[in-house]
């Protein structure tokens, strides 16, 4: 990783920090509330939000993430396998900000809440640990640039549904599920970064 590259990574995830820091103890702020209303409204599609929920939950993830390790250690590419495990370093980084944050979950009485999430709501694991695992996957897979771009898609695509699932459920603010997208892409560039070092 370039030294401008690392700045920017370094920058990033101290303005998520601040963010963090800035919504300790908060409710809604921004476009919170309005955004809730929107997802919350199309009820049509509980059942797709609520799949998408389970993909990105830990055990979901873990699944995922074992077999596309496994599938890289049986083909001897170790250093990918690694990668992939190192993602859940973002879970780590996740609890160390809802300890700083201490944002509250969504109450009923400022959105539906249609499930019970544990700890706080700064910021979204779903969403964190859905974009760090897909932005890895994608980039060290082995393929043609036509299915890396097709793999690109479907990861974002289940990245987005399951931050956007958060939401629906009322167990998370859209902020949060912001800020855990962008977590999960710096921290997933940073271990891409250590991955094509040592294969280089």
């Amino acid at each position: 990783m370039s030294g401008r590259q690392t700045t920017i990574a370094a920058l990033s995830l101290t303005g998520l920090v601040m963010f963090g820091l800035g919504v300790q103890d908060a409710g809604p702020i921004l476009l919170d509330r309005s955004l809730t209303r929107s997802v919350q409204a199309a009820s049509a599609l509980d059942g797709v939000f609520r799949a998408f929920s389970a993909v990105g939950s830990p055990p979901g993830l873990a699944a995922i993430g074992g077999i596309a390790a496994l599938a890289f250690a049986v083909r001897r590419r170790f250093a990918a396998a690694i990668a992939v495990v190192a993602t859940a370093s973002v879970e780590v980084l996740v609890l160390a900000m809802r300890f700083m944050s201490d944002r509250p979950r969504p109450a009923d009485e400022l959105a539906s809440v249609l499930a019970v999430a544990p700890g706080t709501s700064f910021p979204s694991g779903h969403a964190a640990a859905t974009a760090g695992l897909g932005v890895v996957i994608v980039a060290v897979l082995d393929v043609s640039a036509r299915v890396r771009g097709l793999s690109a898609v479907l990861a974002g695509f289940v990245a987005a549904g399951a931050g956007i699932s958060r939401i629906y459920l009322g167990v998370h603010w859209p902020t949060d599920v912001i800020a855990g997208w962008a977590l999960g892409l710096v921290t997933g560039m940073l271990i891409i970064a250590q991955y094509r070092r040592r294969s280089s």
